[in-house]
């Protein structure tokens, strides 16, 4: 019940509310380690057209593709010794994810 309260149905990834929960840790850790957070958000440009021409089936592969890519990124961020534990569907066409910790500003603004 509990995963289900703060994981998004259709793609399994935390929700906001988890997600939230989470960048507040990270927040604090930063702030006790003297290191920085990022996030980066992600809204899908012309999400709504896709549902509206090609059905919310299509629309819902979609999502689920974006799910499975912010994943994998996440999963090798945490490989390459980054925290980035946490990629979030925060609402229809938005997404977050959160990285920790970095040692400077630029490192969080690095592509």
């Amino acid at each position: 019940m509990t995963h289900q309260a703060l994981h998004d149905p259709l793609t399994g990834v935390p929700n906001r509310v988890l997600f939230l929960d989470r960048l507040s840790l990270a927040l604090h850790r930063s702030e006790r380690r003297d290191s920085y957070a990022a996030v980066l958000f992600v809204d899908l440009d012309r999400f709504t057209t896709v549902n509206d021409s090609l059905g919310h089936e299509a629309g819902d592969l979609v999502l689920q593709a974006v799910a499975a890519r912010l994943t994998k990124g996440c999963a090798r961020a945490i490989r390459l010794r980054v925290s980035a534990e946490t990629s979030s569907r925060c609402c229809a066409r938005r997404w977050e994810a959160r990285a920790t910790p970095w040692s400077s500003r630029r490192d969080c603004l690095r592509p």
